[in-house]
């Protein structure tokens, strides 16, 4: 029962995070007890790693909308957190959508933890603002990734979500690409969280 307790107060975190700005979309992050990580990390060195694995979710809106922040779930930052990549993709339109890497709609970096608060059982929520806001259109298939820049190879993970279409991507070095059972959570707001 405490712990199913602690799980609700654990989605419910990010949920407040995001209505302290303007909520565009939201995957609302799992129970703690349920919570799955999948990893997604690069090696914070220019040439990359075979170790690098990106996840990405896709999302559509319902209502066209200008999105200029992110929130995410996902493991607590460590002394090999250098930072995180944000992108947003566009969707492909083959015949199994995925995101289009050669049409970044918008990259952010983030150095070190950014805005981290720190949830216990190894979960943290993180805030970012985008570096330039970015026009999403309604009922159109896009992408988000959030990459963990580390100097170390143990993996960061992006935690999952219980909203959503059930599924995300991770891509390895190779280009081998996983299918994954579970979404990805995170909230985009249209304007920049002030408060907590």
């Amino acid at each position: 029962m405490i712990l199913k307790i602690a799980g609700m107060v654990l989605a419910l975190s990010l949920m407040s995070a995001a209505h302290s700005s303007d909520m565009v979309y939201e995957q609302t992050p799992s129970d703690a007890d349920d919570t799955v990580l999948v990893n997604s990390n690069n090696l914070a060195n220019f040439k990359g790693s075979i170790h690098d694995v990106h996840t990405y979710d896709n999302f559509t809106l319902e209502k066209a909308a200008v999105v200029a922040a992110v929130s995410w779930r996902g493991a607590s930052s460590d002394a090999a957190l250098n930072g995180f990549i944000i992108t947003l993709y566009p969707s492909t339109l083959d015949r199994f959508p995925a995101p289009d890497m050669d049409k970044p709609m918008a990259i952010t970096w983030i150095e070190g933890a950014g805005d981290e608060k720190v949830l216990g059982n190894g979960l943290s929520d993180f805030n970012a603002a985008l570096s330039s806001p970015v026009q999403l259109n309604a009922d159109i298939q896009y992408w988000l990734s959030i990459v963990a820049v580390r100097r170390d190879f143990t993996p960061w993970g992006w935690a999952s979500a219980r909203s959503g279409d059930l599924s995300s991507l991770q891509v390895f070095k190779d280009l081998k690409i996983l299918p994954v059972t579970t979404d990805r959570a995170f909230c985009l707001k249209s304007a920049v969280a002030t408060e907590h």
